[in-house]
This record gives structure tokens, sequence and C-alpha cells, in this order.
């Protein structure tokens, strides 16, 4: 063979060779410019290969690895990063997977620390906790709301406590008010006693006749003693008699005397005024003391320092969730305000369709769904709804005939989220709606939601899923043209 041609046809072996290997690192994602950080985490969220590793929002690397660790029986993922950013990755850094409502695709999110010294290949570092869609969405909601539930953790035995105290107040006043009430209606029972009153007047009258005859008695004894001065003669008869007479009226006055003190002892000795009276004075007393008890705790319930400390805490607490509340709001209308659409007429041909997209969070795995639904109306009162319930993972038939209800709203039924399901949508004034879905027979399913209009194109909505079995909690927004 020709040495040239042998020349040429290495030449050319060569430089296929050469274009394989390229077209491999290409096709490969290989980078001898970066370094390998090794990171085990408690569960890879679906992450994928060649998925973006970003620190502070810039692309620094991407995932070359995911394997599970027998021992540990934990994924271990391999970061390929840049191997300018060596020295830039501090050592107590957080590398977490981010996904919810803002990250479609699970990727991997380091959070840079302040440590002097870096992260260095050849150590296995721990992943952190995910981020959970609530602290993506809005991180001062998410502090917020953690701050809020510490603060109801913290203050609920001691809230107990002091409704015991409460309780136990309310419990002796309420016997207080009873012993008032029984002291009440025996005073007016023995104010109302003919037998009482009877004796009472009875009393007066001797009294008064009594004193009629004592007026009577010094009035004659000075007329005698008048008489006796002027005469100093032999009256001495009619003085004796006139002495007699005297002394027989005061023996009259004095047996009246004895007859009203002793019907006085008995009126006091008889035995059911006796019982009357002592009971009124143990009702009396047993007041005073509930009266006495009362005031005491109450001035311990108000004067206990700590009562009063976590009641200003509270205030407080509540005070600042208010402001980063309105916070939120208005950095939520914003964000609305950026994503508004231009309106456009729709073109199906069929009525007037209206197209739904919803991009929902829950508090449990999976943290997020996303649903489309195309609505056609029939008519003038019906219409058929046609969709997929959870989007591009789950993929289920939703198709659903719609009517109106009197009264309360529009009546679904047919197939949601692939079973035999019912729906009801309601509407309240000042742009809220409500929507209740309930499907899946074999393992009944009570989803709902309430939905707060933003603007013409977008509504944001919370609401509970499985409410009949394990409630978990959703916020999402929903695009409707």
């Amino acid at each position: 063979m020709d040495l040239k041609a042998t020349v040429k046809v290495g030449i050319a072996a060569i430089l296929g060779l050469a274009g394989l290997l390229a077209a491999w690192a290409y096709l490969a994602h290989q980078d001898w410019n970066t370094f390998p950080l090794t990171v085990r985490f408690d569960d890879t969220r679906g992450l994928q290969l060649q998925a973006p590793v970003r620190m502070s929002g810039v692309k620094i690397g991407e995932v070359k690895g995911i394997e599970l660790d027998l021992t540990t029986r934990k994924p271990v993922v391999t970061l390929r990063i840049g191997n300018q950013y060596r020295n830039a990755i501090p050592e107590d850094s957080s590398i977490v997977i981010t996904t919810g409502l803002l990250v479609v695709n699970p990727q991997v999110e380091i959070l840079p620390g302040k440590s002097a010294s870096t992260m260095q290949p050849g150590r296995v570092y721990a992943g952190a906790a995910p981020i959970s869609p609530l602290a993506q969405l809005s991180p001062e909601t998410d502090q917020i709301l953690k701050r809020f539930s510490a603060a109801l953790e913290t203050l609920t035995p001691k809230l107990d406590r002091s409704m015991q105290h409460v309780e136990g107040i309310l419990r002796r006043t309420e016997a207080m008010t009873a012993d008032l009430a029984a002291i009440t209606a025996r005073g007016r029972r023995m104010a109302a006693d003919p037998q009482l009153e009877r004796t009472l007047r009875s009393v007066l009258r001797d009294l008064e006749v009594m004193a009629s005859q004592a007026r009577h008695t010094t009035t004659m004894l000075g007329t005698e003693l008048e008489s006796l001065t002027k005469r100093n003669s032999g009256k001495v008869d009619q003085l004796i008699s006139g002495l007699f007479d005297l002394l027989q009226r005061f023996t009259d006055t004095v047996d009246a005397a004895r007859g009203l003190v002793t019907r006085l002892a008995e009126q006091v000795n008889d035995p059911r005024l006796q019982q009357s009276l002592q009971e009124t004075l143990d009702l009396t007393r047993a007041t005073m003391a509930r009266i006495n008890q009362v005031a005491s705790d109450v001035h311990v319930l108000l004067g206990d320092v700590e009562v009063q400390g976590d009641l200003k805490a509270t205030l407080a607490a509540v005070r600042d969730t208010t402001e980063s509340g309105r916070k939120v709001a208005a950095d939520v209308s914003k964000l609305v305000e950026r994503l508004n659409l231009p309106s456009a007429t729709p073109r199906f041909g069929i009525g007037q369709p209206q197209l739904g997209i919803e991009f929902g969070g829950r508090g449990q795995r999976p943290h997020f769904r996303s649903n489309v639904d195309v609505r056609f109306p029939i008519g003038k009162m019906n219409a058929f709804h046609v969709g997929v319930y959870d989007f591009a993972e789950g993929n289920k038939l939703t198709a659903q005939y719609e009517t109106p209800l009197a009264g309360i709203g529009e009546f679904r039924y047919g197939l949601y989220a692939g079973k035999l399901g019912l729906g009801l949508d309601m509407n309240a004034p000042q742009g809220v709606g409500m929507r209740l879905d309930v499907f899946d027979p074999n393992n009944l399913q009570v989803d709902s939601r309430a939905f707060f209009k933003l603007n013409d194109d977008f509504s944001l909505w919370v609401g509970a899923e499985g409410i009949l079995r394990r409630t978990t909690p959703t916020i999402g927004l929903r695009l409707q043209r």
C-alpha cells in the first residue's frame, strides 16, 4: 500500500475518533473544567440528571449523578461545579432541592453561608431540608406563620390555666347570686307575713294606750297635789283615796306593760321566726365569704405578672402579624398586576369557551399540582367542562356537565380526576367564589376551595383537600380567560 494513502487513512481515522469523542463529550455534558461535590439528601424529590445548580440565582454547575447509598438507603447526588467557583462556596452553606409553585422542575440551590473555609471535593456533605412552597412564594408569610404558631403553642397552656381561674370565679359568682336571691325571697316572705304584721300593730296600740294612761295619771297627780297645797286641811281621807286610786291605775299600767313584754317575748321565742332569722344570717355569712373569695381570685388573676406579660406579647404578635400581612398583600397585588394579560376573544366555534389554568401548592406531598379546564357553554344556561387534573403528572381526565341550581349556583356531574364525581360552584358578592368537589365513591374524596378575584384574569384561592380523611391545606393562583 502506498505510504501516502496509509497516512491519509490514519489521519482520517484519528479525526473521526476525535469527532466522536467531541460529540460524546458535548451530548453527555462533559466538562473537564469542573470539580465534583457529593451531597447526601433524604429525598431527591424527582431531581433529574443535568438539572442546574444555582447559587444566589446564578448557575454554577449541574447534576451529574444520582445514586442510592445501600447502607443508609438515602440518595447521594454528585454535582459538577465550575473550577472558577472552587473557593467561592463557604463550608457552612446549605444545599437544598427546590420545587413548588415557582420552580416547575426540581433543581439544586446553594444558600451561601459565612464561613471562611470552602467546600472541597472528596467529602460527603449533608443536604438541608427542602423549602416549603409557601416559603418560595412569600418568605415573609412563611416566617409570620411560624412565629404565630410558636406564640400559640407558648400561650395555650397559660390561657388554659387562666380560663380555669375564670371558670371558678364564674361558678362562685353564680352561687353568690343564688344566695342573694334566696335572702331577698326570705326577706319578702317575712315582710308579707300577716301574723307578724298583726302582732306589731297590736304592740303599737298597747304602747299608745299605756302612754295615754301615763299622761292622764300625771295630770291627776299634779291636780291633787296642787289642791292639797291650797287647802292644807282635813282632806286626808280624799288624799288617801286619791292615792289608792292612783296606785290602782299605776298597777293596771304595770300589768299592761307586763302583758306587752310577755307578748313580745312570745314572738321572739317563736321557733319559726328564730329559724328564719338564723337561716337568713347563715346565707348572709356564706354570701360574704363567696364575695371575698371572688375578689381574691380576681386580684390573683389580674395581678399575675406572667399572665400580663403573655397578654402583652400576644397583642404585640398580632400587631406585627397585621403589619406583615398588609405588606404581603401589597406584594401579591403588585405581582398580579405585572402578570395581567391582555384580553382576547377566543374562537373555538362552540359557544364562548373559557380556558382555566390553575397552579397550586399543598401542605403534603406532592406539594405542586396544576390543572387545565375548558368550559364550553351549551345554550343559555348549561355548559360542558373538559380538562386534565394534575396536568403533566397524573394526567387524569375531567369531563362534567354543568346545569344551574336555582338560588345556589351551578351543579356539575360526570368524571372528575378520572373518577365519578359531583361538583357545586357557588358565587358570593364582591368577587368571592366557593367550589366543592366530591369524587371517587370507593375512596371518597371531598375538596373545598374559596376564590378571591384579584383582577379580570387572576384569582387567588385557598382551601382544603381530603376533608373527611386527612385534611391538607392548599393555596394557589387561577388564570381564567
